[in-house]
């Protein structure tokens, strides 16, 4: 049986999850009336997970916006390196082997990406820069690994690299990464 509790945080979630998509679409920094008439939320609603997004690091609030009497309104935006995507693609080819791999925030943006040569790349050397670049990055929350080749029947086959074939594609992902 659900519990009420598990239904209210699940409910909580996804109107903050509706939130972010709206900060994370606007031009500009959003104040709370406009994050409510933007997701249909009651204001109050806005009101009080915004405060929750922006305790948690979410969301940043930005300068007041002028105000025409009274206090003026606060304004927020989606924080962008809250929540980082590491994607890699790891290459071999005859005459080398590369890693390139890009760091992207919330936001699409890059913020750190390189192209890596190997005399050999394998699972010790991606599992090697997946740990580096996830204590560099603290905020890494997606990981995104392409090695071209086959998978069928949910092993891989014929493989760019040594090491994965014959292997669930999930256990060379789960094998490199923090819990």
């Amino acid at each position: 049986m659900i519990t009420l509790v598990n239904d209210t945080q699940k409910v909580r979630r996804a109107n903050e999850i509706g939130i972010l998509d709206v900060l994370r679409d606007a031009a500009t920094p959003l104040t709370v009336a406009e994050l409510a008439r933007a997701t249909g939320l009651s204001l109050a609603t806005c009101a009080n997970l915004t405060t929750i997004l922006l305790e948690s690091g979410e969301v940043m609030e930005m300068a007041e916006k002028e105000s025409r009497g009274g206090r003026p309104a606060r304004k927020y935006r989606i924080n962008p390196h809250c929540s980082l995507t590491l994607a890699i693609l790891a290459r071999s080819r005859p005459d080398k082997e590369t890693i390139a791999y890009w760091v992207i925030d919330a936001l699409g943006d890059v913020v750190e990406n390189s192209l890596l040569e190997f005399q050999e790349v394998n699972m010790t050397e991606l599992g090697a820069l997946i740990d580096k670049l996830t204590h560099k990055h603290r905020h890494i929350k997606g990981l995104s690994l392409s090695i071209p080749g086959t998978v069928r029947a949910g092993t891989t086959g014929i493989c760019e690299l040594p090491g994965p074939q014959n292997v669930p594609p999930q256990e060379i992902t789960y094998a490199n990464c923090p819990a």
